[in-house]
């Protein structure tokens, strides 16, 4: 899920809907149809007409034409305008797509309560079940691989696909027919229910290291993080694994408000060169309470946006050691514009760099102790698990050479 802070700013950005043009095409003023604002700075070597030509071509000879959709001809016409660009952060998204965006970043949303990831094979699996969520009530287990949702099998699918059929409306069913680990086929019907994404969770191990798992920044981040920090606190650890593997990101303050328990007051957590050339800078505030306690970080290829952001204050400012795996690299800053219709666009509107001025962007962090990794990290981290992770054994391994 992505860095995006949203703003009421709704004027700048009217030049990113095609559908706004006021044009006559054949002796009829269309403009009305898309709308009045109007595209500025458009150069006059741009050949509008050849958009209506084929907006009326396809309504006037496609074989299917009773069958079209003209809102959807639009959102794909704005699609098509964003993807343009070829930032894959840019993206325009209709009524219901945005919808479901906003679901993700709150943190709850109609489902069964099954963390999906895929295996060696390149098939869907189960690699966590949430405490009591439908999917744990169930008995839907670690390691079972989903062979068809509703009877339409998974091998032709990607794992966005079958996210979105397991996920629906609260109150609704949906089958799953798995593989367990040990060859039982089995079917399950599971009626959805609102569930509540867990962002951060923790657990002592062995010589008081507190494991911290930070599994996102939503809008619920920090405040979340402070009820752990508090726990950690109580129960005395003396080191700590921050572990942000296959963490997308999120809300760029949410990683600010975080970086204030773990860098001294007033750090440099990230700077933020905008589209006109601006540079922000982003200070830590908070209690500092655990600024001088051992830590390292665990990363992935899934760690981005603004886990990489406090992956990189925490390397550049106290030198904490980054464990795993290169993360993603990406380093850029995306606004949300919501529109009266529904739909929204979520615009590059700036790029980040760390508090030594390294750029992110399509590089990613590299690790101080490269690590493979071997299965997804479930939502939930016990002592079990954690003896069984190499990643997690080499970052204990590091933390306890440190004094």
């Amino acid at each position: 899920m992505n860095t995006l802070r949203q703003r009421a700013q709704s004027a700048k950005y009217f030049l990113i809907v095609l559908a706004v043009l006021v044009v006559f095409f054949g002796g009829v003023f269309v403009g009305s149809f898309w709308g009045s604002a109007q595209p500025q700075n458009i150069s006059k070597n741009v050949n509008f007409g050849l958009f209506w030509q084929v907006w009326n071509l396809i309504e006037s000879k496609y074989v299917n034409k009773g069958n079209l959709n003209q809102q959807q001809m639009v959102y794909g016409a704005i699609d098509g305008l964003v993807n343009s660009l070829g930032d894959p952060f840019t993206e325009f998204m209709d009524p219901a797509q945005a919808k479901q965006f906003m679901q993700d970043v709150n943190g709850s949303f109609g489902g069964i309560g099954a963390e999906i990831s895929v295996n060696a094979n390149n098939m869907p699996m189960i690699a966590d079940a949430l405490q009591g969520t439908p999917a744990q009530q169930a008995g839907l287990q670690k390691g079972d691989v989903i062979m068809k949702i509703n009877d339409k099998s998974t091998t032709t699918m990607n794992l966005d696909q079958v996210v979105q059929m397991i996920r629906g409306n609260v109150g609704t069913t949906v089958t799953l027919s798995v593989i367990e680990p040990n060859g039982t086929a089995k079917s399950y019907t599971i009626t959805r229910a609102t569930i509540a994404v867990p962002i951060v969770t923790w657990t002592m191990l062995p010589n008081k290291i507190a494991y911290v798992h930070l599994m996102n920044f939503d809008q619920n981040a920090s405040a979340k993080f402070n009820d752990v920090m508090a726990a950690v606190q109580q129960a005395g650890a003396q080191k700590m694994i921050l572990d942000m593997r296959s963490n997308p990101g999120g809300i760029l303050q949410e990683a600010v408000n975080i970086s204030g328990w773990l860098l001294a007051p007033n750090s440099l957590v990230v700077q933020e060169q905008k589209y006109d050339g601006t540079v922000t800078k982003y200070y830590s505030k908070g209690p500092a309470t655990f600024d001088q306690m051992p830590t390292v970080v665990l990363m992935n290829g899934g760690s981005a946006s603004a886990a990489e952001i406090l992956a990189g204050a925490l390397r550049d400012d106290r030198h904490v050691a980054l464990i795993g795996e290169k993360s993603f690299g990406k380093g850029s800053v995306q606004e949300m514009q919501d529109f009266s219709d529904g739909s929204s666009l979520k615009l590059t509107i700036a790029k980040w760099l760390t508090p030594n001025g390294d750029e992110i962007m399509g590089k990613g962090l590299q690790p101080d102790v490269t690590v493979a990794s071997t299965a997804a990290v479930p939502f939930t981290v016990t002592p079990t698990d954690a003896a069984q992770d190499p990643q997690i054994q080499a970052a204990i391994d590091y933390l306890m050479k440190l004094k």
